[in-house]
């Protein structure tokens, strides 16, 4: 079930017209509508000028007077970051806004959606049979609303621009059109203020125009006579001729402070609008508050991941990052190991993954932590839909199978052993299900109704493989499903495997023909009373202990025995990168 956006205030809402537009507004921003008003006209007469185009009917504008009501709309359904100063919804063509404190950054807002309101109703008008919006990047977009609203100089801009000069990142032409690693707002509004500047503020118009029919590349050919590659060279070269000078004999940012976020420091290559909460005891010298804080103060600063907007905690006392959220959560070196073997990118058709995977993975480990269901995920981590949709797919697809099989070549490599094992033990567990449904049957010998989890570990106690499977399934036959599986991926490494009695019979000569391996069946003394500590059989044991620190395992919960599976590869997935991390 999606997460529903609060909406905590009933708004009283008002229209004002003017020739152009259509305001929907509540008494709280009676008196600033008006000069919005005046603001959205005059952006009106400038872009028509620009775009050589005019509207056929009022276009509606709906303002709110601040952020946190402007987060309440109802326009569209996805929650809104506290970084989106505003949107234009393209299917009834509607500015949505909130005014700001400053009457400045109230123009620029406007002046911004007001760009893409032409965008769209040049794109989607039908006017122009042969143009459309989906020939455009990015990056020309955003970037078009900038440099019509800040004009061809922005200190945000410059910033941004002086930044990836300093770190030599300054993108080809085909790198600019991705967003995740190149700011559509920012690197988008410098190309085109290098185009504006050279061949003169028409220019950004017509490549507009021009790109939305044939195409950017054909476009730039016709209009400038030189190949986008060489364009976006030529900028990128302007652009380190200007700011390499300006950083000469410059003091480095490390050698007069401590890097407390980055991509490398629990954060990512973007971290914004750090903001301090106190406690409300605190009182002192506001220029000595980082040094008379009596207890830590949490900072929470915005950074992207991955190109993906998330927050993280910063000690102000300390100058370092503050733990994580939920004791569930990954930490950065635990973080390190696993994400490079997750399918992040998008391979093939269908919408791009857009959220921080690293967020994702926290909140599948809160569930199985937890044992909480899915729609009972806290409010700052991801939608529960989106991150089961995410679980699943990787469930699917082998991607929890492969992270558990590297995290356990990586820890026998780093205890000095062969990646591959060539000894084995296995067991089972028969543990009950719930309503969901699903496979299931009776095990007869532990009065279990439910499913059966088949476990095979190295002699270290990792998981080497694992299927699930009813309950009413012998161990016997189970066994072979669970070897197949796993001689699939081995390639008869395994010499030797060690089993309880339930194992006995004629799986012995199976094990012994078919897969080239010996099954050493230990059994437990006839004559011992009380508790007794089998030789390697304590070892699966243990395993099985290991697991059973995780609430989600207490019962099988899944419909499917993939996901089952899924959630004992990711118990064992983090009690492996917990012990990687910490030896390393």
């Amino acid at each position: 079930m999606a997460k529903i956006k609060a909406q905590y205030e009933q708004f009283s809402w008002k229209t004002f017209e003017t020739e152009h537009f259509a305001f929907y507004f509540y008494p709280a921003e009676k008196r600033a509508v008006r000069d919005a008003a005046r603001m959205a006209e005059r952006w009106y007469a400038r872009h028509t000028q620009v775009f050589q185009h005019r509207f056929e009917e009022k276009k509606p504008i709906i303002l709110y007077a601040n952020g946190a009501d402007f987060r309440q709309t109802s326009v569209i359904d996805q929650p809104i970051s506290p970084g989106t100063g505003g949107f234009t919804e393209p299917m009834m063509e509607r500015v949505v806004m909130p005014l700001t404190a400053s009457y400045g950054e109230t123009s620029h807002v406007l002046g911004h959606e007001l760009v893409h309101s032409f965008h769209f109703d040049i794109g989607l008008g039908g006017s122009d049979g042969n143009f459309s919006l989906q020939n455009l990047p990015a990056w020309l977009i955003e970037g078009m609303a900038e440099y019509l609203s800040v004009g061809r100089k922005s200190t945000h801009t410059t910033m941004w621009m002086r930044d990836a000069v300093r770190r030599g990142e300054m993108p080809s032409f085909e790198e600019l059109a991705n967003p995740r690693e190149y700011f559509p707002y920012r690197y988008g509004h410098a190309f085109l203020a290098y185009i504006g500047g050279k061949y003169g503020d028409p220019a950004v118009t017509d490549l507009f125009k021009q790109g939305g029919r044939s195409g950017l590349r054909p476009a730039i050919r016709q209009l400038f006579g030189v190949s986008p590659d060489s364009l976006a060279a030529e900028w990128a070269q302007a652009t380190r001729e200007a700011y390499l000078p300006l950083m000469e004999n410059r003091t480095a940012p490390d050698s007069v402070g401590k890097k407390v976020l980055s991509a490398d420091i629990n954060g990512g290559r973007v971290n914004i609008s750090p903001s301090e909460v106190r406690p409300k005891s605190w009182t002192g010298d506001p220029t000595k508050r980082l040094f008379e804080i009596v207890r830590p103060v949490k900072i929470p600063a915005w950074t992207s991941r991955d190109g993906h907007s998330t927050r993280a905690f910063l000690n102000a006392k300390q100058g370092q990052a503050m733990s994580d959220r939920y004791t569930s959560d990954l930490t950065d070196a635990q973080w390190n190991l696993i994400r490079r073997f997750l399918p992040t990118e998008q391979d093939g058709p269908g919408r791009p993954m857009e959220l921080d995977p690293r967020e994702v993975v926290n909140a599948i480990l809160y569930v199985l932590r937890t044992g909480c269901q899915w729609d009972n995920l806290p409010t700052d981590l991801p939608n529960a839909n989106s991150v089961y949709y995410h679980y699943r797919k990787w469930c699917l697809d082998g991607t929890w199978r492969q992270v558990n099989w590297a995290l356990r070549k990586k820890e026998r490599t780093d205890r000095d052993r062969d990646p591959e094992p060539t000894g084995a033990i296995i067991d089972s567990q028969s543990v009950e299900t719930t309503e969901s449904g699903g496979k299931r049957g009776y095990d007869a010998g532990k009065g279990v109704w439910g499913r059966k989890r088949h476990v095979i570990v190295d002699t270290v106690g990792n998981v080497l493989d694992v299927v699930v499977h009813a309950a009413d399934i012998q161990d016997r036959n189970g066994a072979r499903l669970l070897f197949e599986r796993l001689w699939e991926r081995t390639q008869e490494k395994v010499q030797k495997i060690w089993a309880d009695g339930a194992y006995k019979g004629d799986l012995i000569d199976w094990v012994q023909e078919s897969l080239d391996a010996i099954l050493d069946i230990v059994e437990r003394d006839e004559d011992q009373d009380g508790f007794e500590v089998l030789p390697r059989r304590w070892v699966v044991e243990r395993t099985f202990a290991w697991l059973g620190r995780y609430r989600r395992l207490s019962k099988d919960y899944e419909r499917c025995t993939r996901s089952s599976e899924g959630m004992i590869y990711l118990a064992s997935i983090q009690t492996m990168a917990k012990r990687i991390a910490a030896s390393s």
